[in-house]
């Protein structure tokens, strides 16, 4: 939620590729279009994401966390192919994809160290 927060405000910022490059001078109109995608992409991802966690019955499960982190890595590569003159809303959504992908990791490493200290206590 807090990422589509973020892209929604993000589209009120100037675009500097419209105004530097293609010499558009401002007001530029609202970019609801990339708004969407973006929003669209956010929720898919952390449907997905979800999906694979299932956080109710999530219990050290590093193999999930892996799954999730590559799964966050692929809509990285996505964005990356977004970002040349990219919009500031789209520039948002690729730091939001590596929060999430950095996010995805640390659980990981939690999950497995959790894993293995569960293992050799029993």
């Amino acid at each position: 939620m807090l990422g589509f927060i973020l892209v929604v405000l993000a589209g009120f910022r100037p675009n500097p590729y419209l105004e530097y490059v293609r010499h558009i001078p401002p007001p530029h109109p609202y970019p609801t279009e990339i708004v969407v995608w973006v929003g669209f992409f956010i929720a898919v991802q952390s449907w997905i994401v979800f999906a694979i966690l299932r956080p109710s019955t999530y219990k050290y499960s590093w193999g999930r966390a892996i799954l999730g982190f590559f799964v966050s890595v692929g809509f990285l590569g996505f964005g990356a192919l977004a970002a040349m003159h990219a919009s500031p809303a789209v520039s948002i959504y690729i730091l939001w994809l590596f929060a999430v992908a950095a996010a995805m990791f640390l659980l990981f490493i939690w999950s497995a160290i959790s894993a293995a200290r569960s293992r050799v206590g029993t």
